[in-house]
């Protein structure tokens, strides 16, 4: 039933009669209040239709309900504006929401069509259309005041757990490479290899690519062994460890017994050495042998990947993962380690070997070209299969002990190397890839890892 703004003044005014009419047999007095304001709003079952693939591989439909409640909603009561900054799941219907509305010192509330200005009256068994935003007018208990709220329901207007790409400018030199790998510079990338002669890197910056400057040390060097870590590229050769802000100038940190470079996590550098993994906790100048629990022969010598994660348990606690083959097509090999960052003294612990071999259905296989990356927590693989073929990420939810197939993550459209590849991730959850046969290089994120809380 739509009303009129007069005939809830009349409602108001009925309200008061009646009231005083009980209260005429013994003289009580009652108090109505001025107040007018929504004192909670949340939603009740909601529904969202998932798409999947059914057992023969074809698309397939159906609904899921889930708690509304479960969303919560912010009142700014000086704005007037109701809404939730966690947005419902994608495909969330709105247009039929039961809503379950208070008001303060039980004010009447009403809420306006979407058509015209006038309003009807909110009940909890009526369904609401959600689908825009919608204003509810509140009145006080004394029917003398009255506030107006707009409602709006966010939804998610993307696959959480889609990605999407996009392509970036080409980087043509990459074709001249016989070797690549790339490694994440902030929110852009640098693809380091070599041309089977001298070192070569270029990094993309203001859409462009630009080729990076190494000094004659660094000429012959191992483009495995060039990081970037807090702000500045590392680089290993000849036992001299340089380092620099912009990948053009470098300067000489230290002369070490260390080999390769091979990663980073927090304040802490990781080189290979003669008794196996080497650290240095003051940028590079000092270094010293890493513990290990287990033989350095165990140590990964071709496709070395480290990754970073946070613990889900403890965010200032990271855990480091060390990853490769004993050789060009040989068996993968795991060590991890912790790092306690929550002090001004960090706490760190000794490598661990992964041992795998219970699980053969789940090891990570064999793949040439194999890249690990951190991301979403968790750590994803991707390589070349025996067929010179790509048909998967890996995900490993355990640190690197299972590895599992994810069709969550997929290529983008035309990512097919014929040679060599590279990949990383960088700032903002950004996962990079390149072609090195073409060049072409892609950016891509699982949209739920972008989204942000709205108003």
């Amino acid at each position: 039933m739509s009303i009129k703004l007069k005939p809830v003044a009349w409602l108001m005014a009925s309200a008061l009669l009646f009231a005083s009419c009980l209260g005429s047999d013994n003289n009580e007095e009652y108090d109505f209040y001025d107040d007018a304001a929504i004192s909670s709003f949340s939603l009740g079952t909601m529904s969202k239709t998932v798409f999947t693939l059914d057992s023969k591989g074809e698309d397939s439909m159906y609904v899921e309900e889930y708690k509304g409640s479960e969303y919560k909603f912010s009142i700014d009561h000086v704005n007037g504006k109701i809404y939730n900054l966690d947005s419902l799941p994608y495909r969330t219907d709105v247009k039929k929401v039961i809503a379950n509305i208070t008001s303060k010192n039980s004010g009447v509330i009403t809420i306006k069509n979407i058509a015209n200005d006038s309003l009807r009256f909110y009940s909890t068994s009526d369904s609401i259309d959600f689908s825009e935003p919608r204003i509810m007018r509140v009145y006080s208990q004394s029917g003398q005041y009255c506030k107006d709220y707009t409602i709006t329901v966010n939804v998610h207007q993307q696959n959480g757990d889609s990605i999407s790409w996009s392509s970036e400018p080409q980087c043509e030199s990459l074709a001249s490479m016989t070797a690549l790998r790339l490694i994440a510079v902030g929110d852009g990338v640098a693809a380091i290899g070599t041309d089977g002669t001298h070192l070569l890197g270029y990094v993309l910056k203001g859409g462009s690519w630009h080729q990076l400057t190494f000094p004659e040390v660094l000429l012959n060097g191992d483009h495995r062994s060039v990081i970037f870590s807090n702000g500045k590229f590392y680089a290993i050769s000849n036992y001299m460890v340089l380092s620099s802000v912009d990948g053009m100038a470098w300067d000489l940190i230290s002369t070490a017994n260390v080999g390769m470079i091979i990663g980073s996590c927090c304040d802490e550098l990781y080189a290979y050495g003669i008794n196996g993994i080497m650290v240095s906790r003051d940028g590079g100048i000092t270094w010293e042998d890493d513990k290990m629990d287990d033989n350095a022969s165990l140590l990964p010598s071709w496709n070395i990947n480290v990754t970073v994660n946070a613990l889900r348990t403890n965010p200032d606690v990271y855990r480091v993962m060390l990853s490769g083959a004993d050789g060009t097509e040989g068996e993968t090999h795991i060590w991890t380690k912790l790092v306690d960052n929550s002090s001004l003294n960090p706490k760190t612990y000794e490598w661990t070997y992964v041992d795998t071999s219970g699980e053969d259905a789940y090891r990570l296989p064999s793949l040439s070209n194999l890249v690990v990356l951190p991301y979403d927590n968790n750590e994803i693989a991707v390589g070349k299969l025996p067929d010179n073929t790509m048909d998967s990420f890996y995900v490993s939810l355990d640190g690197g002990i299972t590895w599992k197939k994810d069709m969550t993550y997929y290529f983008p459209e035309g990512f097919a190397p014929a040679g060599l590849f590279g990949a990383a991730v960088g700032d903002g959850n950004i996962i990079w890839l390149a072609d090195g046969t073409t060049g072409k290089v892609w950016k891509g994120r699982l949209n739920r890892l972008g989204w942000s809380s709205a108003k």
